[in-house]
C-alpha cells in the first residue's frame, strides 16, 4: 500500500507484541467470512459448484455492499467538483450531509485515526420529517445518467417519492467560486395526518473539527453572517429558523409535485462574489454595502428552480464533453452497468485531479501523488484515448521521488512513459520532451547495480509500508523493465546491454532464492535473504499479505518468461494459498500490525493486483479476467457510484459497531488507482496489445478475447471505437443473431497497419450451446478458425473488413 500506515517487521521473526495499553479499545472486527478462510478463491469455488458463470448479480448477492468508512459521517463520501477543480465538496453518500470548505490537513475528524479525514469549515445536514420525527436522509446514491458526477438519491416516504440531487459547479460569472447546488423534490399526495417536511441544519466547525454555532441570518434569500460573509442562496419555499440555524421546507398540500433548491458556497464570500485586484480595493470598499446587497440577491436568484435546472444541464453537458474528447475511445456494451462504470471511473479521475495533478485521493492524507499508483490511473485514461490528459498528469509525477524505493519508482516512471509514448503514436511529444531525462534515469538504474557481487540493485524497502531493507525481487524486476523499455524507446544499445545483464542477474537470484521444495514452490520477494515460506494461507501473516501485494509487480514485469517455473509458481501461489477472492488480491494484516479495526477488518487490496490482470491477459486466461471484471464491479467498488478505497473489507464492518443497513468498509475513498484499474481491466478484455515474444516490442493484437459469453446473446451488440494501441487505433462492431434462420454473428473490424504488427486474432466467446461453424471475411471463401477457442486469425489484414460468422449448436 501507499506509505501512510505503521511499519511492520518482515524479517520472518515472530514480532514482539507490546503489552502497553492502547489509548482506546477498538471494536473487534466481525468474524472471518468463508471468503477469508479458504486457500482457494471462494467466489470461484461457489460459481463452479453451481455451474454458474460470473455476473454482477451473482457476486453482489454473496457479500454486503461497500458502504462505510472510518469517519464520524460513517457512510463513504462522494466528492464533487468542476473537472480538475482546486476546490472540492464532500457529500455523504447516504445523502445525509454536505461538507464545505474542506482544507488539506485541517480539522481532523477520523474515528480511529484522527488524521485520516479532513473536516469541513461548515456543513449542512439534511433531514426529513414524514410524521415520525426528524430523520436524516438515508438512501442509496446514483450518478446522473449512470456516470456523470451529479449525485442523486430517491426513496419513498409513505405514498410520496422523495429525491435529492446535488452537484458542484462554479457560480456563473464568478469563476473559481465553487458552490454545492441542491434540489429537494416531493412527488405524490401526502397522507392527511402526516404532511412531509424537509430540514437543512447549518453548522460551522472549528480547527479541531468540532461544531460551533453558525450564527447566520437569512436576509433577502441569502445566507450571511454579521461580518458581511455570504454563505449561499435560498430558493422559494424555505423558512429560516434563526434560533435553530435551520431551513425548513413544507411542500404545499394542494399539489402533487414540489421542488425547493439551495445554493451553498464552498468558501464564504466577503461582500462580493469575485476576487478584485489589490490595486482596486479602495474603490471596491466604497461600494461594499451595494456589492453585498447585489451579490446576495444574485445568490437567491441562482437558488430558483429554473436557475438550478439551467445550471445542472450546463454541468451535465460539460461532463459529457469531458468524457468524450476528440480521439477518445468509446464502447457499446450489452451490459449498461459495465460501460457506465467505465465512464463513471473516467469522471472520477477528473474529479480527483487538482489543476493537472492526479492525486491518489481527496480530503485525506492520500491527497498526494505516488509514482506507481498515479501511473496506473494515468494508464486508465490513456488506454481509453484520454492521452493528452494522461500525459499531462503523469508529467507531474516525474518530479516525485519516494525515499528508499527509488529504483522501483524510476522503473515505474520509465515504463509508464514508454507506454504513453506508444499510445500517443506518431505525435512523439513524450520522447522529445523527456527523452534526455529518461536516459538519465535509465543510466541511474544501470549505475546502481552491484556488479561485483550479484548484479542486483542495492537494498530497498520491502515495500512502501515496510521499512526492512532487502534485495527486492519486485523492485529489481520493475527497475529492469523500465531500463529495458527506455533502452528500446531511445534506441540505446549500451542501455539495452545493461538490461540484458541485469535480467540474467535477477534470474540467477530467483533460481537461488526460490523454495523449490514447497508445493507450489515459493518465490520470495526478498532475494538472497531469509523470507519464510508461508505454511498456510498468505493472509495468515502480515508478511504474507504484503507478498500478495508486491509479487504482481514481478509477475507483470516480464523479467521471467511466461513459461518460467518461477512465474507459474507465483501464479499458483495466489490460487492455492488464499491469495484471491473473485480474482481480487486478498490482504489482511494480523495483530503484529498493531493497528485498528479499520485495517484489521480489511480483506482485499485489489488495485495491487493490476499486475495479475496483465499476466492473465498475456497468458490468455479469459476466465480469470471475466471473474475479475465482475469481482471488481460487485465486490471491489461501490454499487452505482463505482468508488473504491485502497483496501476494503470482505466481512461486515464493525468500525462503528453493528450497523443497519449492513455493509462492508473501504479505506480512504475515492481512490484514483483503485477505480482506474477497472478501466485497464475492461480494456484488456476488449482489446489487448503486447509483445508476445517478450522482447519489449509490441507485435500482437487480441480483440475481444475475454468478453463474457452473455455479451453475444441474441440481438446484442458488442463494439469498441478508436481504441488506441501501440499499432494505431482499432475498432470493431458485432451483432449477434442467434435466433435467425441461419444463426450467425456479423460485424466489421477496422485494423491498423504497422510494421511491427505480426499477429491479430479475434475471439467470439459465445453463450452455450453455440460454436463457430464457418467464417467469411469480405465475402471470400471460408476463413480458418480455431473451433476449440472460437478464435479467428486476422493476421496480415488491415483496414476495414466485414466478418460473417455462421454458428451451429454444440452436439451432445
Amino acid at each position: 500500500m501507499a506509505d501512510s500506515d505503521p511499519a511492520v517487521d518482515v524479517t520472518g521473526a515472530t514480532p514482539e507484541v507490546s503489552s502497553a495499553p492502547k489509548a482506546r479499545q477498538w471494536p473487534p472486527r466481525a468474524p472471518l467470512t468463508e471468503f477469508e478462510q479458504t486457500a482457494e478463491d471462494a467466489v470461484a469455488a461457489r460459481l463452479a459448484a453451481t455451474g454458474e458463470r460470473p455476473s454482477f448479480e451473482a457476486l453482489a448477492a454473496m457479500l454486503p455492499p461497500l458502504r462505510y468508512v472510518n469517519a464520524p459521517f460513517k457512510a463513504y463520501p462522494l466528492v464533487l467538483s468542476e473537472p480538475e477543480g482546486e476546490r472540492k465538496i464532500r457529500v455523504v453518500s447516504d445523502g445525509s450531509a454536505v461538507h464545505l470548505g474542506i482544507e488539506v490537513n485541517k480539522r481532523p475528524i477520523g474515528v480511529d485515526q484522527a488524521s485520516h479525514w479532513n473536516g469541513p469549515a461548515w456543513s449542512v445536514t439534511l433531514e426529513v420529517n414524514a410524521g415520525d420525527g426528524w430523520q436524516p436522509v438515508c438512501a442509496q446514491p446514483r450518478w446522473h445518467d449512470g456516470c456523470l458526477p451529479i449525485a442523486g438519491w430517491q426513496w419513498m416516504a409513505g405514498p410520496q417519492t422523495l429525491t435529492l440531487d446535488v452537484f458542484a459547479a462554479d457560480v456563473p460569472g464568478a469563476s473559481g467560486r465553487l458552490a454545492a447546488w441542491l434540489r429537494c423534490t416531493v412527488k405524490g399526495k401526502p397522507e392527511a395526518t402526516a404532511p412531509l417536511r424537509w430540514r437543512a441544519r447549518l453548522a460551522r466547525h472549528d480547527d479541531a473539527g468540532q461544531s460551533i454555532p453558525a450564527n447566520l441570518q437569512c436576509t433577502g434569500g441569502a445566507l450571511q453572517d454579521d461580518e458581511g460573509h455570504l454563505f449561499g442562496g435560498v430558493g422559494p419555499g424555505w423558512q429560516w429558523d434563526e434560533a435553530e440555524q435551520t431551513l425548513v421546507w413544507s411542500p404545499a398540500a394542494d399539489s402533487t409535485e414540489h421542488e425547493a433548491c439551495l445554493l451553498l458556497l464552498d468558501q464564504p464570500a466577503r461582500h462580493t462574489l469575485i476576487n478584485h485586484p489589490a490595486s482596486e480595493r479602495s474603490a471596491w470598499a466604497i461600494e461594499t454595502e451595494r456589492a453585498l446587497v447585489n451579490n446576495a440577491a444574485f445568490l437567491a436568484d441562482m437558488a430558483e428552480p429554473t436557475a438550478w435546472h439551467d445550471r445542472m444541464n450546463e454541468v451535465a453537458r460539460q461532463w459529457q464533453q469531458q468524457l468524450a474528447p476528440a480521439g477518445s475511445a468509446t464502447a457499446e456494451l450489452p451490459e449498461p452497468r459495465v460501460d457506465q462504470a467505465r465512464q463513471a471511473v473516467l469522471a472520477s479521475l477528473y474529479v480527483i485531479a487538482n489543476r493537472g495533478q492526479l492525486n491518489y485521493s481527496v480530503h485525506n492524507p492520500y491527497e498526494r501523488m505516488y509514482t506507481d499508483e498515479t501511473g496506473l490511473a494515468c494508464t486508465a485514461l490513456a488506454c481509453w484515448g484520454h492521452i493528452k490528459a494522461a500525459v499531462r498528469f503523469f508529467e507531474q509525477v516525474t518530479f516525485y521521488d519516494q525515499k528508499n524505493v527509488m529504483p522501483h519508482d524510476l522503473g515505474c516512471r520509465l515504463t509508464r512513459l514508454c507506454r504513453l509514448a506508444q499510445l500517443e503514436g506518431d505525435n512523439g511529444v513524450i520522447l522529445r520532451r523527456h527523452g534526455r531525462r529518461m536516459r538519465r534515469w535509465a543510466q541511474q538504474i544501470a549505475a546502481s547495480r552491484n556488479t561485483e557481487q550479484h548484479g542486483l540493485l542495492p537494498p530497498t524497502q520491502y515495500c512502501g509500508d515496510l521499512p526492512q531493507m532487502v534485495y527486492s525481487f519486485n523492485g529489481n524486476a520493475v527497475a529492469w523493465r523500465g531500463l529495458r523499455d527506455a533502452a528500446l524507446a531511445l534506441a540505446d544499445e549500451k542501455l539495452l546491454a545493461h538490461a540484458e545483464s541485469m535480467r540474467a542477474a535477477i534470474l540467477q537470484a530467483v533460481e537461488a532464492s526460490t523454495d523449490w521444495q514447497a508445493n507450489p514452490p515459493f518465490v520470495p520477494m526478498q532475494l538472497h535473504g531469509d523470507e519464510p515460506t508461508p505454511t498456510g494461507q498468505l493472509t495468515k501473516t502480515t508478511l504474507g499479505s504484503y507478498w500478495a501485494l508486491v509479487a504482481p509487480y514481478a509477475i507483470a514485469s516480464g523479467v521471467l518468461p511466461t513459461d518460467h517455473p518461477a512465474q507459474s509458481a507465483m501464479l499458483d501461489t495466489y490460487q492455492q494459498r488464499g491469495g484471491l477472492c473473485a480474482s481480487l488480491v486478498r490482504w489482511t494484516p494480523q495483530s503484529d500490525y498493531n493497528t485498528t479495526t479499520t485495517l484489521l477488518e480489511c480483506g482485499i487490496d485489489d488495485l495491487y493486483g493490476a499486475g495479475l490482470v496483465e499476466a492473465w491477459a498475456r497468458t490468455d486466461d479469459a476466465d480469470q479476467l471475466e471473474l475479475a471484471l465482475y469481482g471488481k464491479l460487485a465486490i471491489g467498488m461501490t454499487h452505482d457510484t463505482c468508488y473504491a478505497g485502497e483496501i476494503a473489507s470482505l466481512a461486515e464492518s464493525r468500525i462503528h459497531g453493528q450497523l443497519d443497513p449492513p455493509g462492508r468498509s473501504l479505506f480512504l475513498p475515492p481512490n484514483s488507482a483503485g477505480q482506474g484499474w477497472f478501466n485497464v481491466l475492461l480494456r484488456h478484455i476488449l482489446v489487448y496489445d503486447f509483445d508476445a515474444q517478450g522482447n519489449g516490442v509490441p507485435d500482437t493484437l487480441r480483440l475481444a478475447h475475454a468478453t463474457p459469453p452473455r455479451w453475444l446473446d441474441d440481438g446484442q451488440v458488442l463494439a469498441v471505437h478508436d481504441m488506441p494501441t501501440a499499432f494505431g487505433p482499432v475498432s470493431y462492431r458485432f451483432t449477434s443473431q442467434l435466433n435467425a434462420a441461419t444463426p450467425r454473428v456479423r460485424g466489421v473490424v477496422q485494423l491498423p497497419q504497422h510494421p511491427n504488427l505480426k499477429q491479430v486474432t479475434l475471439r467470439l466467446r459465445l453463450p452455450h450451446p453455440w460454436q463457430l461453424d464457418a467464417v467469411h471475411i469480405d465475402g471470400q471463401s471460408p476463413h480458418p478458425f480455431d473451433s476449440d477457442t472460437a478464435t479467428i486469425d486476422l493476421g496480415g489484414l488491415a483496414g476495414k473488413k466485414s466478418i460473417d460468422v455462421r454458428l451451429q449448436r454444440i452436439r451432445g
